[in-house]
């Protein structure tokens, strides 16, 4: 029968004849404070023996439940899945009186392999559902449902902790509070010979007759020969022929909008060697709209809008009065251009218009000066040069050299009749105060 007090180091009993040794010195003195004295060295000297030995008391507890988590996803190879069994067969033959355990084989589901028991047999623990995915999250929850309440529970997950589904570390934490040990056994083999598409980029809107690339952003863990392919709404478009070294390559190919519509690229890629085809493709999507528009507001001929066409752009050209007032109307164009018009030939409604465009569309707004714009053309104050980035004013200040007059009045009798209504003398006073009125703050006047 098994003693149920055990001892590390029981050497360090021996330490107890020091206490024997302090009783019988003490015992030779007399007076209470040898007494309390020797009493309290004896105690250390006691305490000080028991801890130095390494005392441990044996308590039967129950046995351990463990459930192996074992991730078979398509990002596990072979070797690590060899390795995972490795794991779980050794844990298995190290169980004692007592333990029992069970297996969850995962990948984008968690699934049963075998319950909680005594004596598992696990040859291997088998495929996983949806291997495509990797939901740790998953696994960890139905291991923890299939632990008994009672005794320690533990679950040990094996994986790459590639996980792209669910939430693992919400999940760790319910164990954790729900009294569950989680442990983890990371697969640290060396990455598999891999080909992959991280990424396919294109813009995503441009305009009939604009080239405009779509790039493929291609990663290899390792030498390898590749064909990239393109394919523009299902059907292959262009294909290229790869060398990859262990890194990033961007595959560019180059596109033309023919007619405005939305647009789905599909890069696949065929590589040897490599190890899982399913993220061997990528998409993107572009938005292609019609050439830009612009409203050509002209009072007059102009050679302009030719060479706006000649540009690839669609011009509307119109007069003054065409032009529209409400904002709705504005809606087709990009721009507006105004060649040297008057703010007078526009209502105020279709300056109001105007301004909105580029206000609130965001539209752009060209002027073309002339004998008939800005400010000779009553810009001054109106919608238009709010919603030009000038302004019409002269900002310049005019310097005028400060004045000195002296009025000499006549004050004769000859200045008493003038006519029949106004005294000459009374019309003098009005000259004079006009004159006064005309001087500046600096002006000096004598009389």
């Amino acid at each position: 029968m098994t003693a149920p007090v055990s001892f590390a180091h029981p050497w360090a009993l021996w330490l107890l004849l020091l206490v024997l040794f302090t009783v019988a010195l003490g015992r030779r003195r007399s007076g209470i404070r040898w007494r309390v004295a020797t009493i309290l060295r004896a105690a250390t000297l006691a305490l000080l023996a028991l801890a130095l030995s390494g005392p441990s008391v044996r308590v039967a507890v129950p046995g351990a439940s463990v459930v192996f988590a074992v991730d078979r996803s398509l990002s596990i190879t072979p070797d690590e899945q060899r390795a995972e069994t490795a794991v779980v067969r050794e844990a298995l033959a190290r169980m004692r009186s007592g333990d029992r355990a069970g297996v969850v084989t995962f990948a984008g589901r968690a699934a049963l392999r075998r319950p909680v028991e005594a004596h598992p047999a696990v040859e291997d623990p088998g495929p996983a559902v949806d291997p495509d995915a990797t939901d740790i999250g998953g696994a960890i929850d139905l291991a923890v449902r299939m632990l008994p309440p009672e005794g320690v529970r533990r679950v040990v997950v094996l994986s790459d902790g590639a996980e792209n589904r669910g939430d693992a570390v919400a999940a760790a934490r319910a164990a954790r509070q729900a009294g569950v040990v989680l442990d983890a056994v990371p697969l640290v083999s060396g990455p598999p010979d891999e080909v992959l598409v991280e990424e396919v980029t294109a813009p995503q809107d441009v305009h009939v007759g604009e080239v405009y690339e779509v790039r493929a952003a291609l990663r290899a863990t390792v030498p390898a020969e590749a064909v990239v392919t393109l394919s523009r709404n299902g059907v292959a478009a262009d294909s290229r022929h790869v060398s990859l070294s262990p890194g990033e390559l961007i595959v560019p190919f180059s596109e033309t909008a023919m007619r405005g519509g939305i647009v789905r690229y599909r890069i696949d890629v065929v590589a040897s060697p490599d190890t899982i085809p399913e993220n061997n493709h990528g998409e993107a999507l572009v938005v292609v709209r019609d050439r830009p528009s612009v409203l050509f507001v002209a009072a007059g001929p102009s050679r302009l809008p030719q060479w706006l066409r000649d540009q690839g752009l669609r011009v509307d050209v119109r007069t003054p009065e065409d032009v529209p007032e409400p904002l709705v109307g504005f809606a087709p164009y990009r721009s507006v251009v105004l060649d040297d018009i008057s703010a007078l030939d526009l209502s105020q409604g279709q300056q109001e218009g105007i301004r909105a465009f580029v206000e609130t569309m965001g539209g752009g707004l060209v002027v073309i000066g002339g004998g008939h714009s800005y400010g000779v053309g009553g810009y001054t104050g109106t919608p238009l040069e709010e919603a030009l980035p000038v302004t019409m004013d002269v900002r310049q200040t005019l310097a005028l050299p400060t004045v000195a007059i002296v009025l000499v009045i006549d004050t004769s009798g000859s200045m008493e009749a003038f006519g029949t209504e106004l005294a000459k003398e009374e019309l003098a006073k009005e000259i004079a105060s006009s004159v006064i009125d005309l001087l500046g703050e600096h002006d000096q006047i004598g009389m």
